[in-house]
């Protein structure tokens, strides 16, 4: 059987539908294959589909511990179905519990404190500076060929809709880019197609 094209549907096809109830976070790329927290690498599964993806990724990756680990807890509630089962009536319950109850005043009080002089928006060219500082002279340690291979995974079988891609070049029109920021782009992309030579 091939895994890897099971997978891969699974995941396509959850990335073209809502489902309506129940659903569960999933990452594509598992965190600890190098996988991120980023909306392009999550999709919403059902709570069978989750434990089917978990089975696959432990089938893709046999020698991974982590990845038999996370599969273990899942099936400590007895299978896919009834693991199923278990996670939407804990919903249930949760939703139940948690209807009509208000926070303590302290905790809206700390809050609402907490958010005085914060301004809602983009950050002030001053905030920006001061990460832009706090990341000067610090370089990110370079992908691992596992990494490189993962983040490949993630992108097969990707399409923007034709309202992504207008919403995209709306944003970049009229942009005009530096010299110095062109600089820095041909810079980046040297690098990634070195990291990539290296990786293949």
């Amino acid at each position: 059987m091939d895994y890897r094209v099971h997978y891969d549907r699974l995941i396509d096809r959850a990335r073209h539908r809502t489902i309506d109830g129940y659903s569960e976070r999933h990452h594509v790329v598992p965190k600890c294959l190098g996988g991120g927290n980023e909306r392009s690498n999550i999709v919403r599964l059902t709570p069978e589909e989750h434990f089917v993806a978990h089975e696959l990724l432990v089938k893709l990756h046999p020698g991974d511990r982590r990845l038999t680990w996370a599969l273990m807890r899942m099936s400590g509630a007895g299978g896919r179905k009834a693991y199923g089962w278990l996670r939407r009536k804990f919903g249930e319950q949760i939703s139940a519990a948690q209807r009509g109850r208000k926070r303590p005043a302290s905790v809206g009080a700390n809050i609402r404190a907490a958010q005085i002089g914060r301004v809602l928006g983009p950050p002030s060219q001053q905030h920006r500076d001061r990460i832009r500082a706090a990341k000067l002279g610090k370089k990110r340690a370079p992908f691992t060929p596992q990494a490189l291979a993962n983040m490949r995974i993630g992108q097969l079988g990707r399409t923007k809709s034709a309202e992504t891609r207008e919403k995209i070049a709306a944003a970049h029109r009229g942009r005009v880019c530096t010299d110095e920021h062109r600089q820095r782009m041909r810079e980046g992309w040297a690098r990634r197609a070195e990291r990539l030579a290296v990786a293949s």
